[in-house]
């Protein structure tokens, strides 16, 4: 299949419309006209913020994100200045279910809290005008009243919840919406943006825009977690932080699917015949896959070479082995690619039961090539 065929075949599946979240800004007007506008006195010192991958909990009877986001924010002037900040949610199509709790409602964020130094603050929920530029982007917007102290640092934390986004293909998208942030006085003066994932990505993409420095998975109690860490420094963003994360839904170069691999199954009959005219080093590369995407350091130099690339993340256009590259929205601008990355925390426990089976499956038949 044709990549424009494929593309066509993945809109056709989805299911669920990426979910968004943002930055703070100051709003002007009232209602129904609401507007981002420039703030030409207030910096923002830094920003802070977890996007963590739950499970079912309360309301959710499925996986969700919880959000911290931190925001420390100075008034340098002599004077106070009292503002309306607005924490927007992305706009939502008619028709979809905006990842709520229910299916039904059309708004994005969940359970939404906020503490303007330590202290709860009450929240108005206001919309933003649809002859707004931002109109396209931008739909209801969580507004507050905060008065700014000459010379001193005000800190406004915002704790809320969002469904998953992905399609029948198994992939997931998240995007933080981040370029309100260049409204504030100058650049940010330091930015950190953590996503914490509950299994290890089959690869994933994010904005040329923010710096990548650490892509670790970590062990937490009997379980595992991922950690994707963005950090920059007096930064004015471009780009809101849109991140693709693939599965193990499509081939890999050579490689069959690994999904629904399951004894017995026609797709696991389709992978024995498959492999069994493939190459030997080909089918070594796919018995290798699942130790890749956790991480295992071989102690073969020429799988190493093959699965981790010199650096950590790549341009897009240098990456040809990660079947989701072709799927990333270029139109909200450049991106880089992370496929396999070791990990310090790579345990054979870590390999998931269809894994395993397909680890087993292809030995079988490397076997029988002997």
């Amino acid at each position: 299949m044709s990549r424009s065929a494929l593309l066509l075949t993945l809109a056709a599946l989805t299911l669920l419309p990426s979910i968004a979240a943002a930055n703070d800004a100051v709003f002007g007007g009232d209602g129904a006209t609401l507007a981002p506008i420039e703030e030409k006195d207030i910096k923002m010192v830094s920003e802070d913020i977890l996007i963590e991958k739950v499970g079912k909990k309360g309301k959710w009877a499925q996986d969700h994100w919880q959000i911290k986001a931190t925001y420390v924010f100075e008034n340098p002037t002599d004077t106070s200045k009292t503002v309306t900040i607005g924490f927007p949610e992305a706009t939502c199509d008619e028709g979809s279910d905006c990842n709520s709790q229910d299916g039904k409602s059309r708004f994005t964020f969940h359970g939404m809290k906020t503490r303007v130094d330590g202290k709860p603050v009450k929240v108005k929920v206001g919309k933003v005008s649809q002859k707004s530029s931002w109109a396209a982007e931008l739909d209801r917007v969580h507004l507050f009243e905060v008065t700014m102290k000459p010379g001193k640092k005000t800190t406004i934390v915002h704790e809320y919840e969002m469904g998953e986004s992905g399609s029948s293909m198994q992939d997931e998208w998240m995007t933080y919406v981040t370029k309100t942030g260049a409204l504030w006085n100058g650049p940010i003066g330091s930015a950190r943006f953590t996503v914490r994932l509950q299994e290890r990505p089959w690869g994933f993409s994010y904005p040329e825009d923010y710096t990548l420095t650490s892509y670790e998975t970590t062990k937490s109690g009997k379980a595992y977690k991922t950690d994707i860490v963005f950090e920059m420094k007096d930064w004015t963003p471009k780009q809101d932080l849109n991140m693709t994360f693939g599965s193990a839904f499509l081939e890999y170069g050579s490689c069959p699917s690994l999904v629904q691999t399951t004894e017995g199954s026609p797709e696991m009959e389709e992978l024995r015949a498959q492999l069994a005219s493939a190459s030997a080093k080909t089918a070594r590369i796919c018995r290798n896959l699942p130790y890749a995407r956790h991480g295992y350091t071989f102690k073969d130099a020429e799988l190493n070479a093959h699965f981790y690339p010199t650096e950590l993340s790549r341009p897009s256009a240098q990456v040809k082995d990660w079947p989701y590259r072709g799927y990333v929205d270029t139109s909200r601008g450049p991106f880089r690619v992370v496929t396999f990355a070791p990990s310090k925390a790579y345990s054979p426990s870590m390999l998931t039961k269809n894994e395993t089976r397909w680890v087993k499956a292809i030995k079988e038949v490397e076997k029988k090539k002997k």
